[in-house]
């Protein structure tokens, strides 16, 4: 079961046209919503149960009875709507909410909302969480059905809104801040949004999406797969975007929705084996690193894919010294080799930049 995510043919002519339709996207809003989506479900989401448990005990009554009542806007996914349709673009939680307050002030933004969660919970509770899907990542999930918020958003917006926002503000304060400053939450999500941009820039966009979430996510020609407990296909207009959202609480899950300008996914980071390293492989990538060689090879093929040859005569070497100091660099998984047609060129790998996202930046040439 799968959803299809097809492009339109503007979008596949190059690398850099499909490049283009696709954005990352930071959002503590987003997060702090994935958050309460955990308290709801604490069982899915097993590297924060704990936290998520004794949050629980912090409520009080207004708390909890608020958590459900709001329910349909993060147990199945968060509507875009609530994050503006991604028109603006805010750097922390208080602009964010100041931001969607003067969004909410348009009738038809809260119109689109009240749409939003209603096919969302229609279509999610009766099509696209069948029981088969439960034995996956939905395993004893059950929806807590309150129809009540899309009855009173319909009949008196206004005051629905005010408690909206003044539940989020006050879980804020007295939860969700803790959290986002202990786990360094923020630095967290840029960091994986920077690796993503230097691994678009050496890899390509194609690449890159299939390392997000393994498994998850693959390329099928020019038809982006998304392995989901349903089926659906999205077709893309030319002007059309992904919206690419990492979230340190979403995993296990994956969430794909889809707004008037494209699609929203929101993946996880939390869990990923490639930001693992045992300390064999810690101990091999640092020695990699300590000769001057092997950092001036890094640098120059971070700029452009070479072979042994053109490195050879960038840096004035022998070619079996080269030869010998790109092993090395390749058996620490800081490089790969990839061919075109009787030619072996090397490119850097993301793992430098998991570590020390801006490490290259840091040298410069001996010269200088």
């Amino acid at each position: 079961m799968t959803i299809r995510i097809n492009f339109s043919k503007y979008s596949t002519v190059t690398d850099e046209t499909l490049t283009q339709r696709f954005q990352f996207v930071y959002s503590p809003l987003n997060e702090l919503l994935r958050s309460l989506h955990v308290l709801m479900n604490p069982r899915h989401h097993g590297l924060v149960v704990d936290w998520a448990l004794k949050t629980m005990e912090q409520l009080d009554k207004e708390d909890i009875d608020n958590l459900y009542y709001f329910s349909p806007v993060y147990e199945l996914g968060v509507p875009p709507t609530v994050l503006c349709n991604f028109q603006y673009n805010a750097s922390n939680l208080k602009d964010e909410l100041s931001m969607l307050r003067a969004f909410l002030s348009r009738q038809s933004n809260v119109n689109g909302l009240i749409n939003e969660l209603s096919t969302l919970n229609h279509d999610r509770s009766n099509t696209f969480i069948p029981n088969l899907a439960k034995g996956l990542e939905w395993q004893d999930f059950s929806i807590k059905r309150n129809p009540l918020l899309i009855k009173d958003l319909s009949g008196n917006p206004q005051t629905v809104i005010n408690r909206f926002f003044k539940f989020i503000v006050k879980y804020n304060d007295n939860v969700f801040s803790a959290v986002w400053e202990k786990d360094n939450i923020k630095k967290l999500l840029f960091q994986e949004i920077k690796i993503r941009a230097n691994s678009i820039n050496i890899h390509g966009i194609r690449s890159t999406i299939d390392e997000l979430q393994v498994a998850r996510m693959h390329w099928k020609n020019d038809t982006l797969i998304i392995n989901k407990p349903f089926e659906r296909e999205i077709d893309l207009k030319d002007t059309d975007t992904i919206m690419l959202i990492p979230s340190f609480f979403t995993w296990p899950h994956l969430f794909v929705d889809t707004f008037k300008n494209g699609v929203v996914i929101t993946y996880g980071l939390q869990k990923r084996a490639d930001l693992i390293y045992t300390p064999k492989e810690l101990l091999l990538t640092f020695k990699a690193l300590s000769e001057p060689t092997r950092l001036q090879i890094l640098k120059t093929v971070s700029k452009s894919p070479c072979t042994t040859q053109g490195l050879s005569q960038l840096l004035s070497l022998g070619t079996s010294t080269v030869s010998r100091h790109l092993q090395i660099l390749k058996e620490a998984n800081l490089l790969r080799t990839t061919k075109q047609k009787k030619f072996v060129l090397y490119q850097i790998t993301n793992r430098i930049f998991e570590l020390v996202p801006n490490f290259l930046d840091f040298m410069r040439d001996d010269n200088k």
